[in-house]
């Protein structure tokens, strides 16, 4: 390997003096296997190979400037003529083919003893620079060359590209954008991930174009470092509770300047903590040492920094990273999450990810959301965090998301836990002990010392709860040295949780769940509190809530429809007869898909399970939008439904469904294609598209009424109803 550090002052004013008037060629050649050579045939073999390649350069180079030899490294300078840059890399491109055969030939022809001989050739242009000192812009040509040489790449197109982006590193020319990263449990913003974009308007302004040239010119780390330096110094309106995420990629491990001092304190210098910093290593290129890279990664987490595996599913070894690094956060590549929303494939290998997480306290990232299809998709799937063009796209601000956004997140999650969970964090609720803000801590502490069995007490001023403050951490702080002294009579409020996690008594307590685990690492069993209306009524435990969601997971995997997860038989059952037996009206609404077996018999069965889906998803936003929070969607079976309601006006109920499938039916089919079907007859069927029918039943139950009696009406309604054309619904009152 060249040594750089020396100082050849003679060549420099050698290259100075021509470069008044032209440009100044730069050929590097590397004797393939010269100390193989020097090993097997002797010092004099590799001096008569060194001396027939300076005869061979000063006969065929006929501007030669001067030329160097460094150990086995073989360095030419000759003049170029002026002209069109590609041209002139023509010119020095032929002169080196031209030496690489005549060397090659005569060192074969004057030592037979040699079974090959091979050279390496590199090239570069030395252009007159004045903004850069001689010295800098030998070295880096030189640098350029050996590169070249040593991985047998094709040089470079144009110096001209190699001299702007030294220009963009000398001048740090280059900028962040960050994209939000969305809690999808809440709409909230988690943090931000900081993207590099090079001189806008320039070659490099792409990443992908800035960093593929920066590894060909062996300047990644250079330009990581400054790319992490942008992103941390362009983060001022981060706040105090959102991340920042970085990209790094897995080879930094091998940059000596990869440290955690450096970093930290540039962190110090923008005001950010390390527990806002989150690394990506990005998974599109092999790790290779998952030993180093463990102890590098532990080191930073013993800072306070956390990891996320970027790129997870698009790599060469996601499982592998996963479970050698132990990462904080998973971001599942764009490939798998773009159209999940009508591909089974995706939903599965997407399904598989959130379940290994979920074992192993991981969060996954979705990232290339890019339609409200797939952000549903994902929510119902249970996906904790997103990011995509369609929650926000990159910005020099760190911009919030829309509001409509925020409460169509919202909504989903309603739906997703009613359909999951329909049980609320109400029902789960204990009594605990409060306490007024000015209570002393004595009076707390003697308190749980009495009280085994409480983990904690709930701080409260007029009947709303303020604070928490749970035993352990109590009685971590009276341990200290002088604890008790300086804490013993010093009010609560001094020391409780002033952020403690409160919900509403009528939240899911699936939703509550998913609030709870991403919150805070040491507030992460804390209990939660429950309020009505405002008011304090009673705690949860994070324990009550997982046991209470795992037995309700079991019970409606038993028996829920594998295809959409909504309730089947025996539960529509048992919701009928409650029904029946409380005596009070209510509606029930039969769902049909009309034509179904010629949509299944035109596009496939895949296609037919989408329209299955989304008529599934159809039936639970208006029930959520239009009905009670008491109102029932089941799955019949194949393509048909059933809606129980206790609304005053079900006739609106079914007019917003059919509106509802209407808005959104075309984006499953080809309008032109499905003028193609028949029925089952084998005669081209007269409709638009696949329709629905509605069977309405406006039940007043009394003591004769029966569910039997039902689906004798439902089956007439259905006949009236499917013997219209189009999407209609039929009415049958029940007295």
């Amino acid at each position: 390997m060249v040594d750089f550090q020396y100082n050849d002052e003679p060549l420099l004013a050698l290259i100075a003096e021509r470069l008044k008037n032209q440009p100044v060629g730069l050929v590097y050649f590397d004797i393939a296997d010269f100390s193989q050579i020097e090993r097997t045939y002797g010092t004099q073999v590799c001096e008569q190979i060194l001396g027939i390649l300076k005869m061979t350069v000063t006969r065929v180079t006929p501007a030669l400037i001067t030329y160097r030899i460094i150990g086995d490294d073989f360095f030419l300078y000759t003049a170029l003529p002026h002209g069109i840059d590609a041209e002139v890399i023509q010119i020095l491109r032929n002169l080196c083919e031209e030496i690489k055969l005549n060397a090659e030939q005569a060192v074969l022809a004057q030592l037979p003893i040699l079974i090959d001989f091979n050279l390496h050739v590199g090239f570069d242009i030395i252009h007159n620079n004045q903004s850069k000192h001689l010295h800098y812009v030998v070295y880096s040509a030189m640098k350029n060359t050996i590169h070249q040489a040593k991985i047998n790449k094709s040089p470079l197109p144009s110096s001209l590209g190699r001299e702007e982006f030294q220009q963009i590193l000398y001048d740090k020319n280059i900028s962040s954008v960050y994209q939000p990263i969305v809690d999808l449990s809440n709409g909230s913003i988690l943090g931000y991930e900081a993207l590099t974009r090079g001189p806008e308007g320039s070659r490099f302004h792409a990443p992908i174009d800035l960093f593929n040239y920066a590894e060909s010119m062996d300047s990644v780390y250079i330009l990581d470092r400054l790319a992490r330096e942008k992103a941390l110094r362009g983060c001022k309106a981060l706040g105090d509770m959102k991340k920042v995420f970085i990209n790094v990629p897995s080879t930094i491990i091998n940059d000596p300047m990869f440290t955690p001092g450096l970093t930290r304190l540039l962190l110090e210098q923008c005001g950010i903590q390390p527990h806002q910093v989150v690394f990506e290593i990005t998974e599109r290129s092999s790790i290779r040492d998952f030993d180093t890279m463990k102890q590098v990664l532990e080191h930073y987490r013993s800072q306070g920094y956390q990891i996320a595996i970027d790129d997870a599913g698009a790599g060469y070894s996601s499982l592998q990273a996963i479970a050698e690094l132990q990462p904080d956060f998973i971001k599942v590549d764009s490939s798998l999450v773009h159209g999940v929303h009508n591909d089974k494939i995706k939903e599965n290998i997407l399904g598989t990810f959130i379940a290994m997480a979920e074992l192993m306290n991981i969060r996954i990232i979705a990232e290339g959301i890019e339609d409200q299809q797939d952000l549903h998709k994902i929510i119902s799937m249970g996906v904790h965090y997103a990011q995509g063009f369609y929650l926000g796209k990159p910005n020099k601000e760190m911009r919030l998301i829309d509001n409509d956004m925020i409460q169509d997140i919202h909504l989903q999650n309603i739906i997703r836990a009613k359909i999951q969970s329909p049980i609320t964090i109400g029902e789960l609720v204990v009594p605990m002990r409060t306490f007024e803000p000015q209570a002393v801590i004595s009076d707390v502490a003697n308190f749980l010392n009495n009280e085994e069995r409480s983990l904690g007490v709930v701080i409260v001023e007029q009947d709303k709860p303020i604070g928490l403050l749970m035993r352990e951490k109590l009685y971590r702080l009276l341990a200290e040295q002088y604890g008790i002294a300086l804490n013993w009579n010093r009010p609560v409020q001094k020391i409780m949780d002033q952020q403690p996690l409160i919900v509403e008594a009528d939240m899911p307590i699936e939703q509550v769940s998913q609030i709870a685990m991403t919150r805070e690492v040491n507030k992460l069993y804390d209990i939660v509190l429950v309020t009505k209306l405002g008011e304090f009524i009673g705690v949860a435990s994070i324990r009550s809530i997982l046991e209470c969601i795992t037995n309700v997971k079991m019970e409606n995997a038993r028996f829920a429809n594998p295809l959409t997860g909504l309730p089947g038989n025996l539960q529509i059952q048992h919701e009928i007869q409650a029904h029946l037996f409380s005596k009070e009206p209510f509606a029930v609404i039969y769902v049909d898909l009309d034509d179904f077996k010629s949509f299944n018999d035109l596009f496939g069965y895949q296609r037919g399970d989408q329209l299955i889906q989304y008529t599934s998803d159809v039936l639970k936003r208006v029930g959520l939008h239009s009905g009670n929070a008491s109102d029932f969607v089941g799955h019949i079976g194949g393509d048909d439904f059933i809606v129980i309601s206790t609304i005053e006006q079900p006739e609106k109920l079914c007019q917003n469904i059919i509106h509802e499938f209407e808005s959104g039916i075309s984006r499953l089919y080809d309008q032109q294609q499905w003028l193609t079907a028949k029925n089952r007859n084998g005669q081209p069927l007269d409709t638009i598209g696949p329709t629905i029918s509605l069977s309405l039943i406006i039940c007043s139950p009394n003591s004769e009424t029966n569910s039997e009696m039902i689906s004798v009406q439902a089956a007439k309604a259905k006949k009236a109803a499917k013997s219209k054309p189009g999407n209609v619904y039929h009415v049958h009152i029940m007295n």
